[in-house]
């Protein structure tokens, strides 16, 4: 006996389900790209500025995601911590500070800063070496 997969209802309810979840799948990606658009609008057309310094450099409020200078970078915790503390050193006026006081205080075990950043494209760019030998600070003008 052959039957007719449209003539089965729980293969009927089960089609029926898939293309509502498909339907509901399509609402969610245009909703979200909907809100996302509203705020890049909003964003541009107020004087909001959120932690930022302009249109050089921005941050996250946990340092995970950065913005500079037409880049984006995705950080690890322990690199979010360090650019966090060479953003506070910045924004206190002492930009540069040892590779050893920042690899301490985020408890990274290196003698290289580089170490950190291996490989990764805020190196060179976003973080550089200071003045002195050993020293480290933000590409940011002071």
């Amino acid at each position: 006996m052959n039957h007719d997969a449209k003539d089965n209802p729980v293969i009927t309810e089960f089609l029926q389900l898939v293309e509502r979840l498909r339907q509901s799948a399509q609402d969610s990606q245009k909703t979200i790209a909907d809100i996302e658009n509203m705020l890049n609008i909003l964003l541009k057309n107020s004087n909001i500025n959120l932690q930022n310094t302009g249109d050089i450099f921005s941050h996250s409020p946990d340092f995970r995601s950065i913005y500079y200078k037409s880049s984006k970078y995705s950080l690890t915790t322990a690199q979010a911590s360090c650019v966090q503390i060479l953003y506070e050193q910045w924004k206190n006026k002492t930009p540069e500070i040892s590779a050893e006081y920042i690899l301490t205080t985020i408890g990274y075990y290196s003698q290289r800063l580089s170490d950190l950043f291996k490989k990764h494209s805020a190196w060179g760019k976003l973080i550089i070496s200071g003045n002195t030998r050993g020293t480290y600070r933000l590409n940011i003008a002071d």
